[in-house]
């Protein structure tokens, strides 16, 4: 569990403290908050276990009303409340729990528990994090139940990265508490906040031994659920090594485990939640991908995918609106990274990478490295730069150009296939009116009405199509790569065909017709040219993963 870093010297510029202490349990369960009863801040409920004499509680930061611990957000501004304590006298420190582990000091309160560094009372050299939960959760049986299950959860989950629980047990008044490991250091978070952003090398460093981390974790059939800088502790100032936090509201995947959280309730972290979990409904352990590819978005732009300080309004632009590009933040980010970042936080779920392990490859490749990433300075491959940005390796070098070309692709594609349709529908009407006329060809001035009338007609289709471009596609390389390709593939289908069918048609008619003005031909090739545009288009989509349909994940 995480240790407060010690305080900088005198004079120093001290790190930023507008989140509070309770940044690792923070639990938005926005729209299921029941209306609370404000706690009058001249007298504090009684109380019949040991937390203080008047126990913790939480302060709006806005209007300064108090409310009972368990309340994450404030009714009246919809702001995240504050934990305030009497930190002069703790019931806990000094004493002893479970006859073996002597309370210290504590490290800091939350909105589950309060956390202490505690010593052995055997081997006096050993020490621990222990997080005692508040006294008042106690008696809601299904937080006491979700308290007892993190260390459950964490305990399945052996994994250098992933932080280590050693017991759970109860004080003599029955509050339950989780022994841990004792880590000395600070959180992503708290990182983040003191230096802005990380380089490319740091990043890839942090982030891959989270992959790590998590594919043990997803492999024991959990789904953590509420990823963020705040529960990856670090453990050392250069390359240092993450252990995994807080497991408090993470979901066992196995179908014959009971899920103690119900579908429509959102848990989580706003900023960091995938667009299915933010919509309440049950998710597997591709949301943790789009976390992880939250964060690493945050290591190297500097900013939350979605930046508000309203959880409300975070999570209705969650739902609603695309990201901004990474490159358009920080344009010194390659297209390649740029592209790893967006296809690990893509809004739907098969668009994502499908694994850690895909992502961790990914990652990997971006910096050159080889093997499973360890504390301690990686070594990138020969040849690669540890550089923000950079493009170490041929494959990551043809991924950018890949990027590069896809935008002048569609640009390109979408005049061709505009030019195609003008054409061949002019073609067709203007045979229509040479065949139903008298004079047997058209005017000047009439195959310009023709024209004309054509591309008016086709305006309102264009008009779609470019404001889908815009809104959708154009500040997103993933989907701009996606498009590109398939626009190629389906404008050259569809033109091929209607050349060959017009040119085979050409000779039948020279041979054999004796109608010049057939328009028999035209429609073969109007037809051939869309049956080959949306054979093309299909097959692409085919190569896809199938969309799961699965009721469990609805």
């Amino acid at each position: 569990m995480p240790v407060e870093p010690p305080s900088p010297p005198p004079g120093a510029p001290r790190p930023p403290t507008a989140r509070s202490a309770e940044r690792a349990e923070t639990i938005a369960m926005l729209g299921s908050v029941p209306a609370p009863t404000p706690v009058p801040a001249a007298s504090a409920p009684s109380r019949s276990l040991p937390s203080g004499p008047a126990g913790p509680t939480k302060r709006c930061p806005t209007c300064g009303e108090r409310f009972p611990i368990d309340y994450r957000v404030c009714p009246r501004d919809v702001i995240e409340l504050e934990v305030e304590a009497d930190d002069d006298r703790d019931p806990y420190v000094g004493t002893t729990l479970a006859q073996t582990y002597r309370v210290v000091r504590r490290i800091g309160i939350g909105g589950m528990g309060a956390v202490y560094e505690a010593s052995h009372t055997r081997l006096a050299s050993r020490r621990f994090a222990i997080k005692v939960m508040h006294d008042e959760l106690v008696r809601k049986g299904d937080l006491a139940a979700r308290f007892r299950r993190e260390a459950e959860v964490a305990g399945m989950a052996s994994h250098p990265n992933v932080v280590a629980v050693f017991d759970l047990d109860e004080t003599p008044e029955g509050v339950p508490f989780i022994v841990s490991e004792y880590l000395e250091g600070e959180d992503l978070g708290q990182r983040l906040d003191r230096v802005g952003t990380l380089s490319l090398i740091d990043t890839v460093h942090v982030v891959r031994q989270l992959c790590a981390a998590l594919t043990v974790v997803h492999a024991v059939g959990v789904v953590h659920r509420d990823l963020k800088p705040d529960n990856v502790f670090l453990v050392g100032e250069t390359y240092p090594e993450i252990k995994l936090l807080d497991f408090g509201i993470a979901r066992l995947t196995d179908v014959g485990t009971a899920d103690r959280t119900r579908t429509g309730i959102v848990m989580g972290t706003p900023a960091y939640m995938a667009p299915e979990q933010a919509a309440g409904l049950r998710v597997d352990h591709r949301c943790d991908v789009y976390a992880v590819g939250a964060i690493l978005y945050r290591c190297l732009t500097g900013h939350p995918v979605y930046d508000h300080e309203d959880p409300a309004a975070t999570l209705t632009a969650v739902l609603t609106r695309e990201p901004e590009r990474p490159r358009k933040l920080v344009p010194e980010l390659s297209e390649a990274v740029e592209l790893v970042i967006e296809r690990a936080i893509a809004r739907e779920p098969e668009e994502r990478f499908q694994t850690m392990m895909e992502l961790d490859a990914a990652l990997a490749g971006l910096v050159g490295q080889a093997g499973p990433v360890t504390a301690g300075k990686p070594a990138p491959a020969e040849g690669s730069s540890a550089s923000p940005g950079a493009l170490p390796l041929d494959a990551n070098a043809e991924a950018g150009r890949v990027v590069q070309r896809a935008r002048p692709t569609i640009v390109a594609t979408t005049a061709l296939g505009l030019l195609l349709m003008v054409g061949i529908v002019s073609d067709l009407v203007a045979r229509l009116i040479v065949t139903s006329s008298e004079q047997g060809r058209l005017t000047a001035n009439e195959g310009v009405l023709v024209v004309l009338g054509v591309i008016a007609t086709l305006a309102t289709p264009l008009g779609l199509w470019i404001r889908m471009l815009v809104t959708r596609v154009w500040h997103n390389s993933l989907r701009a790569v996606a498009l590109a390709r398939r626009s190629t593939v389906t404008v050259a289908a569809a033109a091929s065909a209607y050349a060959c069918v017009m040119l085979l048609g050409r000779v039948l008619d020279l041979g054999l017709s004796e109608e010049p003005h057939s328009s028999s031909g035209l429609l073969a090739a109007i037809l051939a040219s869309v049956a080959a545009g949306i054979a093309a288009t299909t097959g692409l989509l085919l190569r896809r993963p199938l969309r799961r349909r699965d009721p469990a994940l609805r």
